[in-house]
């Protein structure tokens, strides 16, 4: 971690907790000052908020896009486990102000059993057994049940009365 005063390499992680939290002062501040260039108070926290949203901004992970409900249009990165090398590698990223997924070049998702597709997003029958078809018995079985039960009563009818 670099010191207040030290000159600090550019190219080290920065913890995500730091960066969203500088970020969300950052455009506090941009807001706060527009309200007060404007003439309203630093207590008018409407106005403040009004001033946060639709807004893009270079903060420290790059172009920061604030939509019209107040939400951060975020990227994200895709990852999965190599299973040759044990370890999560970037496959696509989701681009927020694009709302698109981009594959990374050359890679590609390790699916469960050696698939080249992801799993059905339904069960084979569907969630409530819709999508399979009946089975139309007619009440074969419940014929079946009855009869066999009269069957076995006659037998032990039988037998008690021939003893």
């Amino acid at each position: 971690m670099c010191k207040l005063g030290d000159i600090c390499d550019i190219s080290q992680n920065v913890n995500t907790f730091v960066t969203a939290f500088h970020e969300a002062v950052l455009l506090y501040s941009i807001a706060l000052n527009e309200t007060l260039a404007e003439g309203y108070t630093v207590s008018n926290g409407s106005i403040i908020i009004q001033k946060m949203w639709n807004r893009t901004f270079e903060g420290i992970t790059g172009k920061v896009t604030i939509d019209e409900n107040g939400d951060r249009d975020a990227d994200y990165s895709i990852l999965d486990l190599n299973p040759e090398t044990g370890v999560f590698e970037v496959v696509a990223n989701y681009i927020g102000t694009e709302k698109q997924v981009v594959d990374e070049p050359g890679k590609s998702f390790h699916w469960a059993g050696g698939r080249e597709t992801p799993p059905s997003d339904n069960p084979k029958c569907g969630f409530d057994m819709s999508k399979c078809p009946k089975n139309k018995d007619d009440g074969i079985s419940e014929i079946t049940v009855v009869l066999s039960v009269i069957v076995v009563c006659l037998i032990l009818g039988s037998a008690a009365l021939y003893r």
